[in-house]
């Protein structure tokens, strides 16, 4: 049969009672593969009338849904693909970057990012604020903030490259408590324990935590050489930059110790999604109680060193 001519009228998709879609491997729950162009896939999904197709006994394949066209939801392989990819992005991870940046725009548009008293507006860690003014967002939004250029660099360079391998093993939304609950710790530690009168900032609290969650993974992975391999190089890393902050009294370290511990505890709570059994059910629970009770000891001896009753 010879395919009409260009000149032909134009057949509407209403005027169309029955459409048969073309294909190379089906099966009977109505999913295909095609022949690639994509045509009858972008057809189909504004196409609202009855369809089929002539399929011989050797094209049907019923172990195939994965990789064969979805009629009904007007997806075929190649955009299956891209949405899988897209899924797998560490979005988290670029949205955490591209608040910080944002925030620390603002800093420099407003005073300046190494303006104590900005930074104080803008919602850096200051102890007796918290404990006395009662401002508890302050264990949150040090997070965001940093203290020059130099300390947002460093820390989103090391924020892309850490933070991409974390949300890929432990998915984005348990990355996400992760980042989150470390910091938060942290900056209750360095309210515990920080000198009172210095103002810290930064997202070191949460990415230590980071640290501690890809270590972890050492305890449950021994197995994996890869794993352990990038085990061992954020241990030492983790142990250099500790020894350094002993000798640096700009760096908040018992906030860096928190936002560690917090997240060893909260990434054997989370455990690795279709991995749980590799993560003890005990341990894990142990792992929330003992975060509980840390959180709030450091909070009760935060308040106590500030003079309110606990």
């Amino acid at each position: 049969m010879e395919e009409p001519p260009l000149t032909a009228a134009e057949i509407t998709a209403t005027a169309i009672d029955l459409l048969i879609v073309p294909g190379i491997v089906f099966n009977r729950a109505g999913y295909r593969i095609g022949f690639g162009g994509g045509f009858y896939d972008r057809y189909l999904e504004h196409f609202s009338g009855h369809s089929c197709s002539l399929v011989f006994s050797e094209q049907l394949h019923e172990q195939s849904n994965n990789y064969l066209y979805n009629r009904r939801n007007g997806m075929n392989y190649q955009t299956e693909m891209k949405l899988k990819r897209l899924k797998n992005q560490p979005f988290i991870t670029y949205a955490l970057l591209g608040i910080s940046i944002i925030v620390f725009l603002g800093l420099e548009l407003t005073g300046g990012s190494e303006n104590i008293l900005n930074l104080v507006n803008w919602g850096a860690m200051v102890r007796p604020l918290v404990a006395q003014n009662h401002e508890y967002w302050r264990f949150i939004t040090p997070m965001f903030l940093h203290i020059g250029f130099m300390h947002i660099i460093l820390n989103m360079v090391t924020l892309y490259y850490i933070g991409a391998q974390v949300e890929a093993i432990y998915g984005h939304w348990r990355y996400l408590g992760i980042y989150l609950l470390s910091g938060i710790a942290g900056n209750i530690a360095s309210f515990a324990f920080g000198t009172p009168n210095s103002v810290s900032a930064g997202a070191s609290t949460a990415l230590f935590g980071l640290f501690g969650a890809f270590v972890i993974l050492g305890r449950h992975f021994r197995d994996n050489p890869a794993i352990m391999y990038m085990v061992q190089r954020y241990s030492m890393f983790i142990v250099i930059n500790l020894l350094f902050n002993l000798f640096s009294s700009s760096v908040d370290m018992m906030g860096h110790v928190g936002g560690l511990i917090g997240g060893l505890l909260v990434a054997t709570a989370f455990a690795v999604p279709n991995r749980e059994e590799a993560f003890n059910k005990h341990e894990r629970i142990m792992a929330t109680l003992i975060f509980i009770f840390l959180v709030v000891i450091c909070l009760l001896l935060g308040f106590k060193k500030y003079g309110l009753p606990v």
